[in-house]
């Protein structure tokens, strides 16, 4: 008797559980497994809902209510195979055997001409290529960013929701990131932990996208010519008018500081793994410290970096380009300092010289922009008001 209970227990437990199963196994659920079954298996980024297109759909299809083939994509996709150039009467009798359903294996000969459903002979830089794939060949040509403008120029068949999907997919992989409207960059793995890639990989191609010219300044542009003693925490880089808002993206910030013009005379060029980075060169350095010292930290800090600056300096590098794009107050100060404060005197008489040459025209200017000049001397060269002690972080 127990046994007979037992068993009886067991099947009604089996057939509620059955029962139960049958109950969520219902069109809902089989469509959905489907539809992730197309989209991260099979690498298909759209799910059109079929009334769209239907005929007279909102994004009607050429095709009608008895053919499940788009014959419009069809044709199109014939068009794409290279094996030979099929001719466009060629194609049609095509379609029509397959709507007809005279196309079994998709394979048929016409003359001269053969089309095969093999994926070997479709074009290979398009065919069956998921943007996943696609953003690793870019990342193996030596490529850390892309535009989405060159994205939808390649998958020029996908529509504009399918590629912000498959651009979603890769963001939540933490294989791209968005860091401006219409740009992206790669992450190879050794970056995708943080999520960001240093400016150095990315900064040029970046600038290239935005029509700017550039070049990296200050405290980033200073660590290039040895002057690593204070390192940055954010990056600097000059750029023309209008006004760049900061790029500011997991953890990484970088400044863009707008001027009248980019001394092209002024700037070098250095190599890097993504390519090249324009800098300012150590002249131009020192004179943007000086100038902006108040984005970097204060006055201080400008010197203390000055003061390491100043041994790849060079009296010749205070020349007419220079003297013609700087201002003259941010010389006057970058002379005083190099002369009381870095003890440089070989570069400080050249500086003046120079100054003297030119002509530049000096007038009394405080050492310190916002603090008070009364009561202050300027008995220098550089006709400085001294209304600040500078200490400079050995």
């Amino acid at each position: 008797m127990p046994i007979l209970i037992t068993w009886m227990g067991f099947l009604l437990s089996w057939k509620k559980s059955l029962f139960d199963f049958m109950r969520t196994l219902n069109e809902d659920a089989i469509e959905y497994a489907a539809n992730n079954l197309f989209t991260t298996e099979l690498g298909y980024t759209e799910i059109i809902w079929g009334p769209e297109i239907a005929p007279e759909g909102a994004r009607m299809q050429e095709r009608e209510f008895n053919e499940v083939v788009l014959r419009g994509r069809q044709r199109h996709s014939l068009r794409r195979m290279r094996l030979v150039k099929t001719p466009s009467a060629a194609i049609g009798r095509i379609v029509a055997n397959t709507k007809q359903g005279r196309n079994r294996f998709f394979a048929k000969s016409i003359g001269n001409h053969y089309l095969s459903q093999k994926i070997t002979l479709m074009e290979p830089a398009k065919a069956n290529m998921s943007l996943e794939k696609w953003v690793e060949q870019q990342l193996s040509l030596g490529k850390y960013g892309f535009a989405l403008s060159v994205l939808r120029n390649f998958f020029d068949e996908q529509t504009e929701t399918a590629l912000k999907f498959a651009l979603k997919r890769l963001a939540d992989k933490g294989k791209i990131l968005s860091v401006y409207k219409g740009y992206y960059l790669i992450l190879p793995p050794p970056y995708s932990s943080k999520g960001i890639l240093p400016p150095t990989l990315f900064l040029d191609t970046f600038m290239k996208f935005l029509e700017r010219p550039y070049y990296v300044a200050l405290l980033n542009a200073a660590a290039y010519h040895g002057a690593s003693h204070q390192r940055p925490q954010e990056y600097f880089v000059m750029t023309n008018f209008p006004v760049l808002r900061a790029t500011h993206k997991k953890g990484m910030k970088i400044n863009y500081i707008s001027v009248k013009q980019i001394p092209v005379k002024l700037l070098e060029q250095r190599k890097t793994e993504a390519g090249y980075l324009t800098i300012s060169n150590a002249a131009l350095t020192a004179t943007d410290l000086v100038h902006f010292e108040k984005r970097i930290g204060g006055l201080n800090r400008a010197a203390t970096v000055l003061n390491e600056l100043a041994d790849v300096l060079q009296p010749v590098d205070f020349n007419t380009e220079l003297l013609d794009y700087a201002p003259t107050t941010a010389l006057q100060r970058l002379g005083y300092l190099l002369e009381f404060a870095s003890n440089k005197s070989e570069l400080a008489d050249a500086l003046f010289d120079a100054m003297e040459k030119h002509p530049l025209n000096c007038f009394r200017i405080p050492l310190k922009s916002s603090g008070a000049i009364k009561g202050f001397s300027s008995e220098n060269r550089w006709k400085v008001i001294v209304n600040t002690e500078i200490e400079i972080d050995e």
